[in-house]
């Protein structure tokens, strides 16, 4: 395939008039006369027009991936697609390619590269002029996403998603609210982030809402890939920020699954640290080889051979020489040592299920947060919120973890606030402890203990699944009979 960063999305959106002015003043002057429908409905064109152009701003100088197959995602009818965009669009990107508007690039199946675009005359003018305006371009996606084989399906919804979507919303509401800022590079300029790019997803795989389910965010997730000191920058309406976390999240859950539960002070990655280690890793730091055991034992929950765990230890840790698989073997075979109890959990790959329970306990733990007016971020198994609600964030993590496994979980905190469990009462709540009360073990557990089941797909979603089956029956049966005329040659 042909290299490039840039691939069209069609959920890109913004609010702010500038653009869409801009944008709008282009499409309806002379120059796109040829390009615009000369009859029916303007609003599927020039809707199309107004996220391609987003699309270039988004891209930076960058060639743009443009979907040419029929049965692209991009086109599917179903949730994904809010804009409605078909195949038919193509006729639009020929027309501004003979105005001269775009460079088009076409690619083909058969050199297996993509058709990509560029902007052109003055539409490259257009998008050279927004580009400052960039930071104001968002993704309008679905804010519940399930996944199978790299495709996105189109599911019919529960009273879960609904409720999941409702969290989410009102979180994304109350964040809109509050001015969120941080200081990039240690800077002592805040940049503010917008409030279109605090929206959070939950993105479940497999095509099971048992599998995945964690909570993204896209300029959060950015400020942690950047630095941990970025994001301790962060303030809301100028009120210091504090990140408290689950301690050994996943092994601890894993010791409530087998009916014990792990002694709050212990480290459940410092144990076997101490190991003889050959010469390139004994002289590191314990606190680096602290970091290659933590990494060690996430891997193993996530891969499904011993191989594959040790392997992806070998590149553990950033800025140092890969680990010698002979070191990333006696860690391994140390951790099953140590944690001979749940040893049987490692490598059979039941990280992707784990997902879905430390993701349930979080966003359990943002509805009460927002619910009580209290703005936080999301980082997997840590909450960033105001220094002064660390006491409140502190409180319903324990709480949250007690309601999903019975235990609660320990959490590290900065500020070191004395625990009270609170009351959950976010709409949430309430729809899971319905759920739980049906139960005879804690809802978490129950979840986990039970096979990963599919997701019910809709009606359209089946539909197209069967005609995708047909087609590549037919491209299977048509590459059998031309393998077998060229044997008879």
């Amino acid at each position: 395939m042909e290299d490039t960063t840039a691939f069209f999305n069609n959920e890109l959106v913004c609010e702010d008039s500038r653009l869409s002015e801009a944008i709008e003043k282009l499409w309806k002057s002379d120059l796109l006369g040829s390009v615009r429908p000369q009859r029916g409905p303007q609003p599927p064109a020039s809707n199309f027009f107004r996220v391609l152009v987003y699309n270039f701003v988004l891209a930076d100088d960058e060639a743009l991936a443009f979907p040419m197959d029929k049965a692209a995602v991009e086109y599917q009818t179903n949730r994904y697609n809010k804009l409605k965009l078909t195949h038919n669009v193509k006729k639009y990107v020929d027309r501004l390619s003979e105005e001269g508007l775009v460079h088009l690039k076409k690619g083909s199946r058969k050199s297996r590269k993509r058709t990509t675009l560029r902007p052109a005359g003055e539409l490259q003018q257009l998008v050279s002029d927004l580009k400052p305006l960039a930071y104001l371009i968002s993704n309008q996606l679905e804010p519940i996403e399930v996944r199978h084989e790299r495709r996105r399906l189109d599911y019919d919804d529960t009273e879960h998603t609904k409720a999941w979507r409702e969290t989410l919303q009102r979180h994304a509401d109350l964040l809109g609210a509050v001015e969120v800022t941080f200081r990039p590079n240690g800077t002592d300029a805040p940049v503010t982030i917008p409030s279109q790019s605090l929206n959070y997803r939950r993105l479940f795989s497999r095509g099971s809402w048992d599998c995945g389910g964690r909570l993204y965010c896209d300029s959060v997730q950015a400020l942690r890939r950047r630095s941990v000191q970025e994001r301790q920058t962060i303030t809301f309406d100028g009120a210091t920020t504090v990140e408290p976390d689950y301690s050994g999240q996943h092994p601890r859950i894993l010791y409530l699954l087998e009916g014990t539960a792990a002694a709050d002070d212990v480290d459940m990655y410092s144990a076997w640290s101490g190991i003889e280690l050959s010469k390139k890793l004994a002289g590191r730091s314990t606190s680096d080889r602290r970091d290659l055991a933590k990494f060690l034992m996430l891997a193993a929950l996530n891969a499904k051979t011993a191989e594959d765990a040790c392997g992806a230890a070998k590149k553990a840790l950033d800025n140092n020489p890969p680990v010698p698989k002979r070191d990333a073997r006696a860690l391994y075979k140390a951790m099953l040592e140590h944690h001979a109890s749940i040893a049987h959990r490692f490598s059979s790959d039941i990280g992707i299920r784990l997902q879905r329970l430390d993701s349930d306990i979080m966003l359990l733990v943002m509805a009460e947060m927002t619910t009580r007016g209290l703005p936080c971020l999301s980082v997997h198994d840590s909450l960033i919120c105001r220094r002064d609600d660390e006491g409140v964030a502190v409180g319903l993590m324990h709480t949250a973890s007690m309601f999903y496994l019975g235990h609660p979980l320990p959490v590290d905190s900065q500020t070191s606030p004395k625990v009270e469990r609170l009351g959950l009462c976010s709409d949430l709540y309430a729809i899971e402890s319905k759920a739980a009360r049906e139960q005879d073990i804690p809802l978490g557990l129950h979840r986990l203990r039970q096979p990963a089941a599919p997701v019910s797909i809709s009606a359209r979603e089946e539909e197209r699944q069967r005609r995708a089956s047909k087609q590549r029956k037919r491209r299977e049966e048509k590459e059998r009979l031309e393998w077998e005329d060229a044997e008879v040659l």
